[in-house]
């Protein structure tokens, strides 16, 4: 932010006929051939936790695009740091910090976006103040590049005229990964329909929170990727509002965008919704509280119960991998997780196996299998590829 002196009224010559206007300065960064680079300062550092300095980046994504990725290096990895990628619709796609899967803090980040919408969108770093004194100021650079993942899947069907037999043995496509960024990355393939489907999840409790009645109550739900409209509901005998939230990242602090508002919705019922084409993902955190003129003792004890409505992508059960699904288990409690470990330039190999299913015989299926991370530490993860495949199922 600049402050910037504007005259307000008189000769300028007194203290009262100045006025300051906020000034945020955003930077364009040009991308020429499908590849852009910037470089910048990070300044701070008082030995106390917390958000500092926020720079701010933008760029242009032109239709097609199949992939996109931005990788940023520092020299000293005591730095802490947290980027987001924001998309045209201001959604956050993307939280990173520079920390490995194991928290490891590193001198790299690593952002990843599959099918990025076509638009502006934003970089955004952040810095927590909690961080190395070895110096009071460090560079940093970036580099901003389309369709440059490393992923192929030979094999992989994608045309309604090939046929897979429903009797015969499944089929199993290699799918070659290599990753080109800065962190240890855990990858896994998660598979789905083109057609979208509306399931309910639970909560449970979170924000440090024991309690399950109002007014100390908390809850947390987990959003897998490719949810396009989500409606977040609390019930209660009083009076209640409710706001809803995303809250991942590590250390530098949650993002806690974005932050919707409930509504009435029916007796004793809230629900804060929202639709886009891509809800942000992982952790989301339910805030309902009572609505007041309370009496002497305060805010009453009351029960309340959320819970979250969900439109998705579906997940094809037809379609499985030996490195598991953690999106399909979180949605429905399944433990499949087993992610190929790759080590920055490492190659590794996921198999993806496709058992069709014998009551589709005769009709086609079509879907996208997105090659995804996720990183526990910072509880989020990125969407680095999406493979799509189509087959007819036979006999």
């Amino acid at each position: 932010m600049i402050d910037t002196p504007v005259e307000a009224s008189g000769d300028g010559d007194s203290a009262g006929s100045q006025s300051e206007i906020p000034i945020a300065l955003r930077t364009l960064i040009p991308i020429t051939h499908g590849s852009g680079s910037f470089t910048g300062t990070l300044t701070g550092g008082n030995g106390r936790p917390g958000a500092g300095p926020t720079q701010t980046y933008a760029f242009d994504v032109p239709p097609g695009v199949d992939n996109m990725s931005l990788n940023l290096q520092i020299t000293d990895p005591l730095y802490l740091l947290e980027g987001l990628l924001v998309d045209p619709n201001g959604m956050q796609l993307s939280v990173e910090g520079n920390v490995d899967v194991n928290g490891n803090s590193t001198g790299a980040m690593q952002l990843s976006r599959a099918n990025p919408r076509p638009g502006r969108w934003r970089f955004v770093l952040l810095l927590n103040y909690y961080t190395s004194g070895n110096q009071t100021s460090l560079p940093f650079t970036a580099q901003i590049g389309f369709d440059t993942a490393q992923v192929s899947a030979s094999g992989l069907p994608n045309n309604p005229a090939v046929t897979l037999s429903a009797s015969g043995a499944p089929v199993v496509v290699p799918v070659t990964i290599t990753n080109n960024g800065g962190l240890t990355q855990e990858y896994f393939a998660d598979a789905r329909q083109h057609t979208s489907t509306v399931l309910q999840f639970g909560t449970i409790l979170e924000c440090g929170s024991t309690a399950t009645e109002l007014p100390a109550a908390c809850f947390g739900t987990y959003l897998p990727t490719q949810v396009s409209s989500a409606e977040f509901l609390a019930q209660s005998t009083v009076p209640i509002t409710m706001d809803a939230a995303q809250d991942v990242g590590y250390l530098v602090g949650g993002t806690g965008a974005p932050d919707i508002y409930s509504r009435p919705v029916g007796p004793g019922t809230i629900a804060a919704s929202l639709s886009e084409p891509e809800i942000p993902w992982s952790l989301w955190v339910l805030f309902p509280s009572e609505v007041g003129p309370y009496g002497p003792a305060g805010a009453p004890v009351a029960p309340v119960q959320t819970a979250a409505i969900l439109k998705l992508k579906a997940f094809d059960a037809a379609v499985t991998s030996d490195a598991g699904d953690l999106w399909s288990d979180i949605t429905f409690g399944t433990n499949t997780f087993n992610p190929l470990v790759l080590a920055p330039g490492e190659s590794g190999t996921i198999n993806v196996t496709i058992t069709p299913n014998p009551a589709l015989l005769g009709k086609t299926v079509s879907g996208t299998i997105y090659i995804d991370t996720f990183n526990g530490v910072v509880q989020s993860g990125d969407e680095v590829v999406g493979l799509p495949y189509s087959y007819t199922v036979s006999k």
